[in-house]
């Protein structure tokens, strides 16, 4: 039996430097998983990105990267999730244009 899970859905813009796409506070549980897509014009990119982190300590979270081919060139794209105190962050370093994005974020 499946316990209730905690989910979140975020739709926005970002454009060029570092963006926060989501956040959510560490003790929300021990790890987490966002399923996003990025577009920008007919440039799209969907993946999961998976993550685990120690709610006692302020460590480094450690996560992985699934995506699709790129659909045109989604090279301007990279993702990170960090903890910034006991706030647990996914980030995008967008190195050029405006990109639309979904994002779901499930935490068990």
């Amino acid at each position: 039996m499946l316990e209730g899970s905690r989910s979140d859905t975020a739709v926005g813009t970002a454009s060029t430097g570092v963006v926060t796409l989501d956040d959510c506070a560490d003790a929300f549980g021990d790890g987490g998983v966002w399923a996003y897509t990025m577009k920008k014009s007919t440039d799209v990119l969907a993946g999961i990105i998976t993550a685990s982190w120690d709610t006692v300590a302020d460590s480094i979270p450690l996560y992985n990267h699934f995506s699709t081919p790129d659909s045109g060139d989604t090279s301007a794209l990279s993702f990170t999730v960090d903890k910034l105190s006991n706030t647990v962050r996914l980030r995008c370093t967008i190195a050029t244009g405006t990109w639309t994005y979904r994002i779901v974020r499930t935490i068990p």
